[in-house]
């Protein structure tokens, strides 16, 4: 399990990878959840909603607050977006994107307990 956490920077690929690992060599066979059913589980269960933001492929910012409005790295100067075509358009999408949970539901919710 530790290195499905230390290889895959995406919470989607580590839960999966770490699914696997269980199913694979655990002793008893056990039924799970999907990703997105455990994503709107904890939702429900805590009201907090995750929040998906652009960062620096360099991960010297994120594009939030001050920076959200930019499209270049105020750091290192790179491009904020990458071009890709998608059914037959060119499209902009984030070169990368973070996954944060808001601190004041996140609070919230722990107090609420």
């Amino acid at each position: 399990m530790f290195l499905a956490v230390i290889n895959k920077p995406r919470s989607q690929e580590v839960y999966e990878d770490i699914i696997n690992a269980i199913k694979r060599y655990g002793k008893h066979p056990i039924e799970t959840l999907s990703y997105d059913q455990v994503a709107r589980k904890f939702t429900e269960l805590t009201g907090v909603v995750p929040i998906m933001v652009d960062m620096c492929h360099n991960l010297c910012v994120a594009f939030t607050g001050p920076y959200e409005k930019l499209l270049v790295c105020p750091d290192c100067s790179a491009s904020r977006f990458k071009t890709i075509t998608l059914e037959g358009e060119q499209a902009l999408v984030p070169r990368k994107r973070m996954l944060t949970i808001p601190v004041g539901p996140r609070e919230k919710a722990r107090i609420s307990r």
